[in-house]
């Protein structure tokens, strides 16, 4: 049985041309979107992947295209609202086999 674990932690801080100074009356803010935490397990060629990320309209959609875009088929997937702006996104998928 392979096992592997991946966890990412991150944060994305972008400053605009306003957030340094606001002398001239202007507001200042700094705008930071975090990044998905990602878990994966491999075992006998399934995949357990879970995803914690900012709730946004598509967000399913855009992570079932990347996933299979990394030849693996989704066998089950879960998808739960933590709070007003967090999803938790659990996958199961199958490790495509490709015969020449």
């Amino acid at each position: 049985m392979e096992s592997v674990l991946f966890v990412k932690k991150s944060q994305v801080h972008v400053e605009d041309e306003y957030s340094s100074s606001s002398s001239a009356g202007r507001p200042s803010s700094n705008h930071e979107s975090p990044l998905p935490e990602i878990e994966a397990r491999v075992s006998d060629g399934h995949v357990l992947i879970r995803i914690h990320c900012e709730r946004q309209k598509g967000s399913l959609s855009k992570v079932l295209a990347e996933i299979e875009k990394h030849r693996l088929n989704v066998v089950n997937s879960t998808v739960l609202p933590f709070g007003s702006s967090i999803l938790d996104i659990t996958l199961v998928a199958h490790q495509v086999t490709i015969y020449n």
